[in-house]
């Protein structure tokens, strides 16, 4: 595996977007890049208080290297992920989440970039920690928070979120050593993480023809235990690979979970039970107490043949690895018996305002010269190309297609970002069943708009528009005078520097049937949130 076939996982801005999602298939598409994770709660057993007792998987739509072998996912059913609330990072093996250049050190008490060696760099082994909560998506750990978004308590708060989480520390009880976190929500809810669990993420070699590689684990904490602020609590319970075998919370609500092999075999919640089977290492079939089931698919798989590129990208970086060209389906039966069908590309986008100088040349050996992409300009996904939905009393021709109309954009011949001279956003269209479409723009500027949707337009099918929606954000020269900070904190990892921007939406305009519907935030409070707002129409009703 080479630096390049990961640029994806070191961009924030998808997590700027919120998904598509659907109720049928569980796929929650995000439209910035085409992305798609499915999510499916097989268990969900109600209470007398709000907080989930639940029994959920997912299985995250991303390319698989076909040489070597291929990064580990936490799992528990085959391919798929048991969800659990948990804290992940990538680290260099032989150091771990334990140790930064300094030597060993508390990773929550105290703020370090972990260690890794010569030749490679921290950045092409290590994007960062992520914080996933079943349900809410997942959001990256910030350091270093200003005053305003640390909780005024005697507590040791070095971190936080883009959702304004309060975070505190605590220790390990098991699976891994030194500190846990404790994440307190904007909502109360206060989760524990302090069960750890490792996986293999592969060996990292150098985009630069190096030999040298480093092999990478990825360091999950789980998080044991989740209090409400009346005190109602729900417990993980986890066996020695880390997977959960009970969840349980104080109002007596039960799931039990049982493995065989290393994945799971079935569940029981109160008198009903699931099985799960498998097709290899890839989940197959779930069957529900009713004798309905779940039924997946794989034509073809996700493995790609990256290229070996030992080629010098050359002065401005511009002679890159070629796309390697792949596509994938995946079908699911639903429990009703209607069949979806998704269609993936394997494809490259681009961002824009890069500035030249990340193009950085290296002495290899002492007698050459080659160049290193330091923070690139492209990255590569697995994108969702058409969904297919068929089955009982479903019409026929329910198609969508998705594509996006992004252009390549080289790096930029300035220094200082953002670029205010570069093409500032792309658009990504969504063709429907009935030939209407729907198109999504989005800023694609680095360390200005990455990932922000700036607009929605919807048109018919032949081509006469329907509805305009323009999005217009808190701008820097704004943001200087207003009364929450410029920052959530410092970006730890990745190197989207917009992604920890507080920049918040003032404007949205909608333009339908001749009418614009205008709404405007003229005050904000400390957290970003709107305190003052105006809402008008023109021409009026």
């Amino acid at each position: 595996m080479q630096p390049y076939q990961e640029y994806d996982r070191k961009i924030r801005a998808a997590e700027i977007v919120p998904a598509l999602t659907s109720d049928l298939f569980g796929e929650a598409v995000n439209l910035y890049d085409q992305t798609v994770v499915f999510h499916h709660v097989d268990v969900d057993v109600p209470g007398s208080n709000a907080l989930p007792v639940r029994l959920s998987r997912s299985l995250a739509i991303r390319p698989v290297p076909y040489l070597g072998t291929p990064p580990e996912t936490y799992g528990g059913a085959g391919d798929w992920d048991v969800d659990v609330p948990r804290i992940s990072g990538v680290f260099d093996s032989m150091y771990g989440w334990n140790i930064g250049y300094g030597g060993s050190a508390p990773r929550c008490s105290s703020s370090f970039f972990p260690r890794t060696d010569p030749p490679h760099d921290m950045s092409e082994i290590w994007s960062g920690y992520v914080l996933s909560i079943p349900g809410q998506g997942s959001r990256s750990l910030v350091g270093l928070p200003p005053s305003q978004y640390r909780k005024p308590d005697s507590k040791t708060r070095l971190w936080t979120t883009t959702a304004f989480d309060a975070v505190s520390c605590t220790p390990m009880i098991s699976g891994y050593p030194g500190e846990g976190f404790v994440v307190e929500t904007m909502a109360g809810l206060v989760y524990t993480f302090n069960v750890g669990t490792q996986r293999s993420a592969g060996k990292m070699g150098r985009d630069n023809g190096s030999p040298a590689s480093r092999l990478r684990l990825e360091v999950s904490l789980l998080a044991s235990r989740v209090e409400d602020r009346f005190g109602n609590w729900v417990e993980y319970s986890y066996n020695a690979a880390g997977h959960p075998v009970s969840i349980s919370s104080s109002d007596g609500r039960l799931i039990s979970l049982t493995y065989s092999s290393g994945r799971l075999s079935s569940a029981s919640a109160h008198g009903r039970n699931w099985s799960y089977t498998y097709n290899g290492s890839n989940l197959q079939r779930v069957n529900l107490p009713d004798q309905s089931f779940w039924e997946f698919t794989h034509l073809a798989d996700r493995r790609i043949r990256y290229e070996r590129w030992t080629e010098d990208p050359g002065v401005g970086c511009g002679n890159i690895a070629p796309l390697a060209l792949k596509n994938y389906t995946l079908q699911l039966r639903h429990p009703s018996g209607a069949l979806g069908e998704f269609e993936f590309a394997h494809q490259r986008l681009y961002r824009a305002g890069i500035p030249w100088t990340y193009c950085e040349a290296e002495s290899v050996g002492g007698t050459s010269v080659v160049h290193r992409l330091a923070l690139p300009n492209y990255f590569d996904v697995l994108g969702l190309w058409t969904k297919r939905i068929t089955g009982p009393g479903i019409p026929s021709g329910q198609v969508w297609g998705y594509s996006d109309l992004g252009d390549y954009h080289g790096l930029w011949s300035g220094i200082v970002p953002p670029c205010t001279t570069c093409p500032q956003s792309k658009r990504v269209r969504i063709v429907q069943p009935d030939g209407s479409q729907v198109e999504e723009e989005y800023g694609i500027v680095y360390s200005h708009n990455e990932g922000r949707l700036l607009g929605r337009f919807h048109s018919s099918s032949v081509g006469t528009a329907l509805r305009s929606e323009y999005l217009t954000y808190v701008s820097s020269a704004e943001a200087a005078s207003a009364p929450f900070p410029d920052r959530y904190g410092s970006l730890w990892g990745g190197n989207d520097e917009s992604s920890v921007l507080v920049r918040p939406l003032r404007r949205r305009e909608v333009i339908e049937s001749g009418v614009k519907f205008s709404w405007e935030a003229t005050a904000f409070d400390v957290f970003a949130r709107p305190v003052n707002v105006t809402q008008s129409s023109t021409p009026s009703p």
